[in-house]
């Protein structure tokens, strides 16, 4: 079977999206905002710091933190038509994340145990997105960063003085067949050291320790490669230095403040086209005329706008512009549309006029600056092609903002509804502790911990080196990290549930709205539709957020009205952040501002 770049076009432009420095609820915007940007392929980095905390636990579905949720992000970027790259390995070098993206608790490690928990954190995330591979998913393919062994400098000893032995011993069978081949008069083959200096022409102990790293870089791969196949991974796997047919586009969105539970620096892509709340930027609109240029290479660009021909119409994608006149076919007499970008199409149509549209580009009032405008002979006609396709990702990435707030809100509707179990005693409060008491037991868990660590780190070496020369297979990898203790209206004074009880009947009630309203987006998306069908589907998606986001406000202000009046404990402030994530999830992916 061809994998996925024998099957596209090529060569393909593919985004950088840093998903780990942005809150979820802004990922579809920022995803139809890509689309829009003019793109349909991403690099996703995959920080192993970020996803792996801890040596036996690994996060991809954000148990621990919304934005490590990974599997979700796929997901997404299958719903809204991207294919995309996986970039990973022990490191992620010029990405400005702390420690390269190394796992701290890997810091102080020997070089034998990273290569093996490199193996065990590669195997995880295959198992864990097998199902989500090219041609069931959108991961084309898997680009690993494996630091070559291009330079002696820094070698472990496990490699230069047990490998390194046993690869000569191999090759030359006896110390006299050594000797005879490097003119020296070594005892043993472990008198052999490995080179520290290099010279041009080499010598023939330096060409030895020339094939002697390639030799363990192959197999080295080999292992990484074969780890990846027996977790089911079968897209094309490329080394950092080789990634075909791909041009990356680095850093599309600018981030400030960079979070600094992964950022090295305080803002991130300060050139990107795009802003982290989705606005366009300076350099957005020029970005854009040049992606979709190479996107639609049969469209022409005149002045600074891209005209693309359509099926008894025309498309007019604009760069860095603002009011333009578009010359008509002769005796054209089409109905124009103004796509705005957020989504939506304007009230009130270009103006058409002696054989020329008038194209205006810039901001109008709340709806922003125009996506493009186009024009069609027949408005009632079914559209098809560039135009269609891309109206369809920017509904889809609106339907999926909608289900992902619906599933948000369902649960935090059991959780306001929930109550005790039958005979479950209510919990007690804890005897009281003094700060003191407090601050000696912190000390204490942190020396335990900084000792733990270190032992963890000594073992694991010694561990990962007798594996090596024992044959010894790798550990299994992490399983999946445990979500935190839910909290629900069944551990409050019983006086607060009823009232905490009725927020949670309204959600329930929301979340029926927005699947309805889902489900009539998925009913559009799933066959061809007209303008005015997508502009009902659109409208039907905003009225729907626009509702949903008024109650879930009220359910936000109430919440922290209690919180304030101390009639819920601070615990609750994790309800909070529940309704308020859904509300935002509404704001970006839906009403998109």
């Amino acid at each position: 079977m061809p994998n996925y770049f024998e099957t596209a076009s090529l060569p393909l432009t593919a985004a950088n999206f840093d998903y780990f420095r942005l809150p979820p609820e802004k990922w579809p915007l920022l995803l139809a905002r890509l689309a829009q940007l003019g793109l349909s392929h991403l690099i996703l980095p995959v920080p192993w710091s970020f996803h792996q905390l801890q040596p036996d636990s690994i996060d991809l579905d954000g148990a621990t933190d919304p934005r490590r949720n990974l599997t979700l992000l796929l997901k997404l970027c299958a719903g809204t038509g991207f294919r995309c790259v996986l970039r990973t390995g022990p490191t992620l070098p010029q990405t400005g994340l702390l420690n390269d993206g190394l796992p701290l608790w890997l810091s102080a490690a020997a070089p034998e145990q990273i290569e093996t928990e490199t193996g065990r954190w590669l195997a995880a995330l295959a198992k864990s997105l097998v199902k989500l591979q090219w041609p069931a998913g959108p991961l084309a393919a898997l680009w690993l960063n494996l630091p070559a062994n291009a330079t002696p400098t820094g070698y472990s000893p496990q490699l230069t003085q047990v490998k390194w032995p046993i690869w000569l011993r191999k090759r030359y069978q006896s110390i006299d067949a050594l000797n005879e081949a490097y003119n020296t008069g070594y005892r043993t083959v472990s008198d052999v050291e490995f080179p520290q200096r290099w010279s041009d022409p080499p010598t023939p102990l330096q060409t030895d320790a020339r094939a002697f790293l390639d030799e363990t870089e192959h197999t080295r791969q080999n292992q990484f490669q074969q780890a990846l196949a027996d977790a089911g991974w079968q897209t094309p796997v490329h080394p950092f230095d080789s990634l075909p047919d791909i041009k990356p586009l680095a850093g599309p969105i600018h981030i400030d403040p960079c979070p600094p539970d992964i950022c090295r620096g305080l803002s991130w892509a300060d050139d990107a086209p795009l802003a982290a709340d989705g606005a366009p930027r300076e350099s957005f609109w020029a970005t854009r005329l040049q992606l979709w240029q190479a996107a639609l290479p049969a469209a022409t660009q005149a002045d600074a706008v891209l005209l693309a021909g359509l099926d008894g119409g025309g498309w007019v994608i604009p760069g860095p512009t603002g009011e333009q006149k578009i010359d008509l076919p002769a005796g054209a007499k089409p109905a124009a549309f103004r796509l705005n970008l957020d989504g939506s199409l304007a009230a009130e149509p270009p103006q058409i006029a002696r054989g020329k549209l008038r194209a205006d580009f810039r901001a109008a009032g709340e709806t922003g600056p125009a996506d493009s405008i186009f024009y069609l002979a027949d408005p009632a006609a079914l559209l098809a092609g560039p135009l269609a396709d891309h109206l369809r990702r920017l509904l889809a990435a609106q339907r999926l903002a909608l289900v992902w707030s619906a599933a948000q809100t369902k649960k935090l509707s059991e959780a306001l509804t929930a109550s005790p179990a039958d005979g479950q005693p209510s919990p007690q409060p804890t005897a009281g502790v003094t700060p003191y008491t407090i601050a000696e037991a912190r000390r204490g868990l942190s020396r335990a911990e900084s000792a733990l660590k270190k032992a963890a780190a000594s073992i694991g070496g010694l561990e990962a080196g007798f594996g090596v020369i024992l044959g010894k297979s790798e550990s299994a990898p992490p399983r999946p990290a445990a979500e935190g203790v839910a909290v629900t209206a069944a551990i409050f004074d019983p006086a607060a549930q009823p009232a905490l009880a009725q927020l949670g009947r309204d959600c329930a009630a929301l979340v029926g709205q927005m699947k309805s309203a889902a489900d009539s987006l998925q009913q559009t998306l799933a066959q061809p539709f007209t303008v005015e069908q997508y502009r009902q589907a659109q409208q039907t998606a905003v009225s729907t957020a626009r509702a949903s986001l008024e109650t879930l406000l009220n359910v936000i202000e109430q919440l922290r009205l209690d919180i304030a009046a101390d009639s819920l404990p601070l615990v609750a402030w994790r309800l909070h952040d529940q309704a308020q994530t859904s509300a935002e999830t509404l704001r970006w992916g839906v009403l998109r501002r």
